[in-house]
């Protein structure tokens, strides 16, 4: 349920957020991102990152921050990309979240009294 929550929260970042505000603050936030992290592979992770915000083509930035393999749930877990929604907004994933995980659990009982 969480990697769902960071990915609709990357999904509703990019929707409805000027890219130009999402490069900037997350650009901002690198130096901090890489100062909390250790070892090659995580530094590497924080340096796509950074190339993908420094690329003027959003499609690099946009596939790492919606990536639903493995990859995208690791780079998600250690993004620059955090802080940049309001908090309602976030309060809005969460509630969401929360009544997508309702109804499929409402849908799976259904099945099984059917049964």
């Amino acid at each position: 349920m969480e990697e769902y929550r960071q990915w609709l929260r990357m999904r509703r970042l990019f929707d409805d957020y000027p890219l130009d505000v999402i490069r900037q603050k997350g650009l901002e936030r690198i130096p901090r991102v890489m100062s909390k992290v250790s070892g090659s592979y995580y530094r590497q992770q924080v340096e796509q990152w950074h190339q993908a915000l420094l690329d003027p083509d959003s499609t690099r930035l946009c596939e790492i921050a919606l990536d639903t393999s493995q990859y995208g749930v690791t780079m998600r877990q250690i993004n620059p990309l955090y802080g940049i929604m309001k908090p309602e907004d976030v309060r809005r994933v969460i509630k969401d979240s929360r009544d997508e995980q309702r109804r499929v659990l409402s849908s799976a009982q259904s099945v099984i009294e059917h049964h």
